[in-house]
């Protein structure tokens, strides 16, 4: 087997679910050590034999050794503490001893005391990640990730180029893309109106900031896509660094700058390696239909019965009937949190629309026809927007789509 060493102990028969106590056994098991692969026993792997084991940073780790940082004194820990072994870099070890063991550093696995009625223990053991580590060739797998925003991270696609274990043309990527106006207004009523990060609460005064700062980051190649197509891979790669701030959050105007980062990770990845949809079409279209295409796209296995239950379950919010016959609201939406909404969007919409102007036509170009905005805009408010594209586009977007998927494997569209 090309398995980890601690993969191993969660293979065997399946003879009707574990208990608690197994189960945790298992995880202890998997995370106590961090041993190599198992190419590595065998006499392979090369250099990545060679290197000092990967050990987790996160759970206890985190204020034990060499680990430990200022922050850990508010969280009990006021000096090194002990460390307690290796853990395997995908688990976090928790233990309800203090609150420097309680997993401050990875949200996803904290103590509780319900794992000490199941295990017995003081401690246990999380997998925080189900990616292990592996040498190349050591694992058959399709790993699947998502994220807001990758795309204008180009560290982050050099770094996919890289690992992709000399086939980078094997990597897939979907990448959604909305009405630009629309997406910033989305994002900052989230952080503005919903988390209360950002004190700015108009959004034409929010994004005047961020055009200004945006312009003084790199005057030259402020609005200017032409000489942005110009640019060697490493000084666009800089300038997305330094100006668009690796696609973090609130960054309003140059995450709908979609085009910027299309252009970078294209430097790196073909044209047929990327599907671009748009999210007022993904509205709009039936679940098992959307299932379809990605399978098609990914070349994922996707039977019938897989696909009828995307209907009840993948179906978008506005399309599902609630109890009185209405569409759903859309989970975590905040663009109507403010009264004044609706014309803070339509006061901003029209300098926008020329801000983003001249991203989107070098977005259709790199991406798309199919992607060229065909309906007038309506801001009275962001949800009429999306509803009323999705009335006048969609039958021509989606064959748009059709096409575009259809070139990708040289199938002739319907």
């Amino acid at each position: 087997s090309l398995l980890w060493p601690w993969e191993r102990q969660l293979l065997g028969p399946r003879r009707g679910s574990a208990s608690g106590a197994e189960l945790m056994g298992r995880l202890r098991a998997m995370c106590a050590q961090s041993v190599p692969p198992q190419s590595c026993l065998s006499g392979g792997g090369g250099d990545a034999c060679r290197a000092a084991p990967r050990c987790s940073v996160l759970g206890t780790a985190a204020c034990e050794g060499a680990n430990w940082r200022g922050v850990c004194r508010g969280l009990g820990a006021a000096r090194p503490q002990p460390q307690l072994g290796c853990t395997h870099p995908a688990c976090a070890r928790v233990a309800e001893a203090s609150a420097a063991e309680s997993g401050q550093f990875s949200l996803n696995c904290v103590w509780s005391p319900r794992l000490k009625a199941v295990s017995g223990r003081s401690d246990a053991y999380c997998a925080h990640s189900l990616l292990p580590w592996a040498a190349r060739g050591e694992l058959n797998a399709s790993v699947m990730d998502f994220t807001p925003n990758y795309i204008c991270d180009a560290d982050a696609m050099a770094r996919i180029h890289d690992s992709a274990a000399g086939r980078p043309e094997a990597v897939k990527f979907i990448v959604v893309v909305r009405d630009p106006v629309a997406r910033a207004f989305s994002e900052w009523s989230m952080f503005a109106l919903g988390w209360n990060w950002d004190p700015v609460k108009n959004f034409s005064a929010a994004m005047a900031y961020k055009l200004q700062a945006l312009q003084r980051c790199n005057r030259s190649l402020y609005l200017n896509v032409s000489r942005l197509r110009q640019l060697p891979t490493t000084e666009l790669a800089a300038y997305l660094r330094k100006c668009f701030d690796y696609g973090r959050a609130t960054m309003y105007a140059t995450s709908s700058m979609y085009s910027a980062c299309l252009l970078h990770a294209l430097r790196y990845f073909k044209r047929e390696q990327f599907l671009v949809l748009r999210y007022e079409d993904l509205m709009a279209m039936d679940a098992a239909a959307t299932l379809r295409l990605l399978s098609r796209f990914t070349g994922l296995h996707l039977d019938d019965s897989t696909a009828a239950k995307a209907r009840g379950k993948c179906q978008p919010a506005r399309l599902r009937a609630g109890k009185q016959g209405k569409a759903d609201a859309p989970p975590n939406a905040y663009s109507s949190s403010s009264p004044h909404a609706a014309e803070m969007l339509a006061e901003a919409a029209p300098q926008l629309e020329a801000v983003f102007a001249p991203y989107n036509a070098l977005l259709s170009r790199a991406a798309a026809p199919a992607l060229e905005t065909r309906c007038p805009h309506d801001y009275s408010s962001i949800w009429s927007l999306t509803r009323r594209c999705c009335a006048s586009c969609c039958t021509l977007a989606s064959r748009g789509l059709r096409a575009t998927t259809a070139r990708l494997h040289d199938v002739p569209p319907r």
